[in-house]
């Protein structure tokens, strides 16, 4: 009897293979097997057992890969989650002047890679940097700031990741239809409960999934951490493949973070359970938004202008700040190469140039 159900659980699912498969189907196993090509490899490597710097490793490095990775885990996801779902609340749930404006500002930081952020920022920042020379213009000399450390770069990795949960949450918050508040208006639900035990409820599956994005991106890192001279998982596995040339401990290492990366999934995989959210919405009911007007609004700007200015402008202004001081230098080494045999002339084209761009004449 159980041998038959056995059976014909079996035939059940031929059929179901036989009937969901289909050209699509086949392209997406493969491109699937192309994504996990990498994995796979590891998996089979690992077997040759570790490597010969393997034990100097552990002894040396293999504590701060874990203690660094794990602070910027934990730091830059928490400033994150501040960052994102703030700023979703607000411009979602309030109405106020140039908010059309600062919900698209808020997407911006995704388009500078972080490690560029990082270079801005030791630039802006650092020693002889265009923050203390402004001071110094304004005869407030000011000296560096070392921004260099693992909690500069959880701030500058959270400035530009922070989008992640912005865009999860933002797409929930804005799907909530009116009647919610006003039910919970009825019902005398404060304000400050409404937030905290049904409209952030509803959202965690979409904070959840911009977190682990963010967590990713920071295990992924190597640029802004090297730059910024901060050991971790992925600094170590380049380390230990190019200086100490030793391929298999690296893959060992890259073991180790591919199995941070399956607990990091299985804990949200954990946390969201057999839990369903869903809000029924009518097409003719939106969200009504509440005006923000005095303190209030001034408080909302602060709030946003924050990683809008931390994550793009700054950013920006320093990337423009360099090609105005570069742009001339370029010009020159351009010339030279085009024109043969007329160093006098580029050489005063190029003083010309320069002293025109300093308003001398």
């Amino acid at each position: 009897m159980k041998l038959s159900g056995i059976k014909a659980q079996i035939y059940n699912r031929v059929n179901r293979f036989k009937r969901d498969m289909n050209q699509w189907s086949l392209f997406t196993m493969i491109v699937g097997l192309c994504i996990a090509l990498p994995a796979l490899t590891l998996i089979v490597y690992i077997f040759n057992g570790v490597g010969e710097m393997w034990n100097h490793i552990v002894s040396y490095f293999l504590f701060d890969y874990i203690q660094n990775s794990l602070i910027l885990l934990i730091g830059t996801a928490s400033v994150s989650l501040f960052f994102g779902v703030s700023s979703a609340w607000i411009v979602s749930q309030y109405e106020f002047s140039f908010r059309r404006q600062i919900e698209w500002l808020l997407f911006l930081p995704l388009a500078i890679p972080s490690y560029i952020v990082a270079y801005a920022y030791v630039g802006f920042f650092g020693n002889g940097g265009t923050l203390v020379q402004l001071t110094e213009y304004v005869g407030l000399p000011v000296s560096s700031i070392d921004v260099m450390t693992i909690y500069g770069l959880i701030w500058v990795l959270s400035c530009s990741l922070f989008p992640y949960v912005y865009v999860s949450s933002k797409a929930v918050f804005s799907s909530f239809p009116s009647s919610l508040k006003e039910t919970s208006d009825v019902l005398g639900i404060s304000y400050k409960r409404y937030v905290q035990s049904i409209a952030f409820p509803l959202a965690t599956p979409a904070i959840i999934g911009g977190l682990f994005l963010v967590c990713m991106e920071v295990l992924n890192d190597y640029g802004a951490a090297k730059y910024f001279g901060i050991n971790t998982f992925t600094t170590g596995i380049f380390r230990t493949w190019t200086a100490l040339e030793d391929l298999q401990s690296a893959i060992c290492l890259s073991a180790i973070l591919i199995f941070f990366v399956i607990i990091l999934n299985v804990c949200v995989k954990w946390q969201r359970g057999r839990k369903s959210y869903e809000l029924p919405l009518s097409r003719t009911e939106k969200n009504k938004r509440v005006p923000l007007l005095g303190k209030n609004a001034y408080l909302c700007y602060f709030v946003l202008g924050i990683p809008i200015l931390g994550g793009f402008f700054l950013p920006i202004a320093q990337l423009v700040y360099w090609a105005t001081h570069t742009f001339t230098l370029f010009l020159e080494t351009e010339l030279h190469k085009r024109v043969i045999g007329q160093d006098e002339a580029i050489e005063a084209v190029s003083d010309a140039v320069r002293r025109s761009r300093a308003g001398l004449q």
